[in-house]
C-alpha cells in the first residue's frame, strides 16, 4: 500500500509541475490600452530593425541579410482596434499585409504576437 501512495504522490507532482500558468505576455492588449503615440521611433530585435514614423509610414531591414537602413523595405502601419497591421511595400509596389497583436507596449519595449503563427517577438527602442 505504501508503494501505491508513493507512486500516486509522484504522479500528482509530475502532473502539477507540467501545468503552465497562462503567460500574461501572450494575452493581446485590449484596444483601449494601446497608446498609439508610443509606436513612432526606431526599434530593434537582434539584427532586425523597424522604423515607424508618425505619418504611419516606415521601413524595416535586417543586418543579418546584409541590408542597410538605406536599402530598407518601405511599409505602412496602422492600429485597428487591438490589431497592429504592417503592410510591407515591395520594390514593384506589391503590398503584403501582416497582422499582429500587442501583448506589451511601453516607451522602451513592445511585444508583438503574430496573428497567424502566434509567435511573440520583443522589440526595444533604439531612438
Amino acid at each position: 500500500m505504501k508503494k501505491f501512495y508513493f507512486i500516486a504522490i509522484i504522479a500528482i507532482i509530475a502532473v502539477m509541475s507540467s501545468c503552465k500558468k497562462e503567460d500574461d505576455d501572450e494575452t493581446p492588449l485590449p484596444a483601449d490600452k494601446i497608446d498609439v503615440s508610443l509606436i513612432p521611433g526606431k526599434w530593434n530585435t537582434g539584427t532586425e530593425y523597424w522604423v515607424f514614423e508618425e505619418s504611419s509610414l516606415g521601413k524595416t531591414w535586417d543586418e543579418a541579410d546584409d541590408v542597410t537602413e538605406e536599402e530598407a523595405q518601405q511599409l505602412r502601419w496602422e492600429v485597428s482596434g487591438n490589431k497592429f497591421i504592417i503592410t510591407h511595400i515591395g520594390e514593384m509596389g506589391e503590398e503584403i499585409p501582416k497582422s499582429y497583436y500587442f501583448t506589451k507596449l511601453t516607451y522602451s519595449t513592445f511585444k508583438l504576437k503574430d496573428e497567424f503563427s502566434g509567435k511573440i517577438t520583443t522589440y526595444n527602442r533604439v531612438e
